[in-house]
């Protein structure tokens, strides 16, 4: 109800040190999402090989 009187407080801007953590938390996110691809990929390229490896092995059997 005092907000819509106006007689709300005005916002403050953060203290220096807490936009510091709050910009490194959002760059440490970033670069755990950047790790996660990466280990996505690897274990894509993994199983990919891995099925190769089977397909030409059991082929080489069976001929």
């Amino acid at each position: 109800m005092t907000d819509w009187l106006g007689m709300a407080a005005h916002p403050r801007p953060p203290r220096p040190e807490l936009k510091g953590r709050v910009v490194a938390r959002a760059l440490a996110s970033r670069r755990r999402g950047a790790w996660l691809g990466a280990a996505a990929v690897l274990a894509f390229l993994v199983g990919g090989g891995g099925a190769f490896w089977a397909y030409r092995t059991i082929g080489a059997l069976t001929a």
